[in-house]
């Protein structure tokens, strides 16, 4: 039924399957590597705020910026922040959210 489908698309326990959207209660990736929910959350933090500024900085509409906000928390959501350095990512989701966007900048 429809009801079952959401039910196992939006509350699937496993990061590795197709239908994982988010878990309230599972672990993240993150949490799996050992950092305390209060870590998490400063990281995001300081990561949203550099996507923020970058785009303040840069000119970019808004909406280009809340993009590149929401590719980053997706790719957190099945990586692990000490996997990668958050800068690295911040700034890779501000580019892919200008090429979606298509919102086009001199790079010189």
């Amino acid at each position: 039924t429809r009801e079952t489908f959401a039910r196992r698309f939006l509350y699937s326990g496993d990061p590795a399957s197709d239908n994982y959207l988010l878990d309230r209660y599972s672990p993240s990736p993150s949490q799996l590597q050992g950092l305390s929910i209060e870590q998490e959350k400063g990281i995001g933090y300081l990561m949203g705020e550099m996507i923020f500024r970058a785009g303040e900085s840069l000119r970019l509409p808004v909406s280009t910026t809340v993009v590149a906000a929401c590719i980053a928390h997706y790719f957190y959501s099945r990586m692990g922040m000490l996997d990668h350095d958050f800068r690295d990512v911040a700034m890779g989701a501000t580019f892919l959210a200008c090429k979606s966007e298509e919102t086009l900048r001199k790079s010189y």
